[in-house]
């Protein structure tokens, strides 16, 4: 008997663990839209490249004119 209850418990256990683990997926994906976490890294780094050179192109043109 006891047997079948720690196998019942460890299939429980496993039915948690899985729904712990689709649960922190879906509220990772919830930001990234489906993108991988690399391509989403990338798409931050040239937003950032690009507000850098907005900021550099606003401070020569000011220096210009």
């Amino acid at each position: 008997m006891k047997h079948g209850k720690t196998e019942n418990w460890n299939k429980m256990k496993h039915f948690t663990n899985n729904a712990k683990e689709i649960l922190k997926v879906m509220e990772n994906n919830k930001y990234r839209q489906g993108r991988s976490e690399e391509q989403v890294r990338g798409s931050y780094i040239g937003a950032f490249i690009s507000i850098i050179g907005l900021i550099v192109i606003g401070i020569i043109a000011l220096i210009i004119s």
